[in-house]
């Protein structure tokens, strides 16, 4: 619980999480209107690529974030440890 008060405390994680949402939906409406001749499933294709960008990079800043803030976590006071960390307990 700790590393994930961490994280979310730590000021870069929300400020780089709202400048990719806020960006997510501009680049979406770029790529629809920017052809106007394009057939609705290839801006359907383009939106889902958009989405699927924004979820991984999304995803992928959570899991360094986390893992930044692995090493300040107490593993010892872990009611599960991983067994990696059994031995130094």
């Amino acid at each position: 619980m700790n590393i994930l008060l961490n994280t979310l405390g730590d000021p870069i994680w929300p400020v780089l999480a709202l400048v990719i949402t806020l960006a997510a939906p501009v680049l979406i409406v770029a790529v629809r209107t920017r052809d106007m001749h394009a057939s609705a499933q290839q801006k359907r294709r383009d939106t889902l690529i958009i989405l699927r960008v924004w979820l991984a990079t999304l995803l992928l800043m959570s899991g360094v974030a986390v893992a930044l803030h692995l090493p300040d976590a107490d593993v010892c006071a872990w009611r599960y440890r991983p067994v990696w960390t059994q031995w130094r307990c």
